[in-house]
């Protein structure tokens, strides 16, 4: 039997809610699995994914060598390198994992905050 258009919006809003309730959860950490290469020549680069959990939850392909580091490798020909090396993820998929667990901190830490203000609101109206 088919859902009238009442029926079929409420089943879009409980749809809604539900995906929201399942995201309030702490996951694994997960750590970078690929190291800078001994060599600082741009050749012997290792190439991954890295990510940037204050810039909107920004995932990217990233290259290090020994010495430094470039975002969006996919443009050799604009490649800005950076000071320093970093480690890097194998996959796009480990990339969004770890910054889902470091926006759970983020967030998690922004809430507390928040609970400890209401909180403190609620001892000082009564």
């Amino acid at each position: 039997m088919a859902m009238n258009k009442k029926e079929q919006a409420e089943m879009d809003r409980l749809r809604g809610e539900l995906l929201v309730a399942k995201a309030f959860r702490f996951t694994e950490p997960v750590e970078p699995d690929l190291m800078p290469p001994e060599s600082y020549k741009d050749e012997d680069a290792v190439r991954g994914w890295g990510f940037n959990s204050h810039d909107e939850g920004r995932v990217y392909k990233a290259m290090t060598t020994s010495q430094s580091n470039t975002q969006d490798w996919t443009r050799e020909d604009r490649l800005s390198w950076r000071q320093g090396a970093i480690r890097l993820y194998s996959t796009k998929l480990l990339a969004l994992r770890a910054l889902r667990n470091a926006l759970e901190g983020i967030y998690a830490r922004k809430l507390a905050e928040v609970d400890r203000r209401i909180e403190y609101e609620m001892k000082e109206t009564t």
